[in-house]
């Protein structure tokens, strides 16, 4: 079996992302950890399906001979902390953003890092091949108390943040899941009053949709305006995504992203932030300000390129990772970082916030993508012979006349994605393009 991981570890319906599949994934991961002494810390959001694929994923692991250890329903960031702590491999079952009848697995290394390319193929390559050892040697797993297991974090947490007193009123929406478990106590442990919106899980996330957009979140940012809080901030459904709401509504994910990495470039010294071609010019700007410079590498492979460098912060939109921390992507770190940015300003967002990048999607079948995507750049750079061009994922054009704008394929959907920061008739005219050439690539 190949071509089974997308931009973020395993995901789609239980249909492909089944216990069979997901027993195959537990006794690859589990035999590469055997191979390098290790175990595996294995923990699940709250979906319906997450049990069952827990346990086929420790069955696995286990017949390879690989101790594991299950965790419980706790939020990814918890997991690739917990690995780093015990120099264990990690796995999470969740479908992150995805729709409730979705799930996948996302995996760790030693470090607290995601698998990297190289990972995952040697996982691809092992789904098949792992043998299973001998009856005596089967593995047991064991079990940690989730509370521990938090609690550990929450005090690596509060060590990072030392000292910190906020005062501010913040309201957090959980989207009924997992985030309730780390950001609220976080934040109250800051110095915030914290008022929360959706946050008993329940794997049919009935408050609002898993994934946080200015279109869900509608109800919440009327809460967070009628309701005098200085912030607000809404998780998706494993809380490594986090969206910033203040009283003028939904703070765009790169006003965020340039605060965030102005703030750790002006503070640790490092002048690197890494981060996605998705990501507006502004965050650059915010960077250079500070001192610091941008690198571009392709989506989801951010906490891969960041391993192993000194860099100041590293992220995409709404995903971020604090490498003075760990590794890993952190909504609950995040959601305090944002909160103390604000503390010390009010206006901090003043001249960002106003950015605006439309997203389209355009549907295309897995195995037209390349195809398509290589006859887009050949049209635009027809189009555009005097612009600058980015291909580190997809194709990037950045314009004098127009502002820019990406075109990429989906790491975990039949589409080709299109990102614009420009007017309307540039997104339509970009639209148009891609269906166009995904008409004309069909039957090739």
């Amino acid at each position: 079996m190949t071509d089974i991981f997308g931009t973020a570890g395993v995901r789609g319906s239980v249909d492909y992302v089944s216990p069979s599949l997901v027993l195959r994934l537990g006794r690859a991961v589990g035999s590469m950890a055997v191979d390098e002494g290790r175990g595996v810390v294995v923990g699940r959001d709250g979906r319906h399906t997450g049990g069952a694929l827990v346990s086929a994923f420790v069955a696995g692991a286990e017949s390879v001979g690989c101790e594991t250890t299950v965790l419980g329903v706790v939020p990814t960031h918890v997991v690739a902390w917990t690995a780093r702590e015990r120099g264990a491999y990690g796995a999470t079952v969740t479908a992150s953003h995805n729709p409730s009848e979705d799930n996948g697995v996302k995996l760790f290394r030693e470090d607290g890092g995601e698998f990297d390319a190289d990972d995952e193929k040697e996982v691809s390559e092992r789904v098949e091949e792992a043998d299973t050892v001998s009856w005596d040697s089967w593995a047991e797993s064991g079990v940690s108390d989730a509370h521990e297991v938090v609690d550990g974090y929450l005090d690596a947490v509060s060590g990072y943040f030392d000292g910190t007193d906020l005062g501010l009123r913040v309201a957090v929406d959980c989207a009924n899941g997992v985030g309730a478990r780390t950001t609220v106590p976080a934040l109250r442990h800051a110095g915030c009053d914290v008022v929360t919106v959706n946050a008993q899980t329940d794997p049919t996330f009935p408050g609002r949709g898993s994934k946080p957009t200015p279109e869900t979140l509608v109800g919440f940012v009327e809460f967070v305006g009628d309701g005098g809080f200085d912030l607000g901030f809404a998780h998706d459904g494993d809380a490594d995504r986090l969206v910033v709401v203040d009283g003028d509504g939904v703070v765009s994910e790169d006003a965020v992203l340039a605060v965030l990495a102005g703030r750790h470039v002006r503070e640790s010294g490092n002048s690197t932030v890494l981060t996605t071609p998705n990501v507006s010019p502004r965050v650059d700007e915010a960077v250079r300000a500070e001192g610091g410079e941008i690198e571009r590498v392709a989506l989801g492979t951010v906490s891969e390129k960041a391993r192993g460098r000194k860099v100041a912060f590293a992220a995409e939109p709404w995903k971020h990772i604090f490498p003075e921390f760990g590794g890993w992507v952190d909504g609950t770190v995040t959601a305090v970082e944002v909160a103390g940015a604000y503390a010390e300003d009010t206006d901090v967002f003043d001249g960002l916030r106003d950015v605006d990048v439309t997203k389209k999607s355009v549907g295309c079948e897995d195995g037209k993508k390349t195809a398509v995507i290589g006859d887009v750049e050949e049209k635009l750079r027809e189009t555009y012979p005097d612009a600058s061009f980015d291909t580190a994922d997809g194709v990037r054009v950045d314009t004098v006349e127009e502002g820019w704008f990406l075109v990429r394929a989906s790491g975990t959907e039949p589409l080709v994605r299109v990102y614009v920061e420009g007017d309307d008739a540039l997104v339509e005219k970009l639209v148009s393009l891609v269906e166009e050439v995904v008409k004309n690539t069909e039957g090739r």
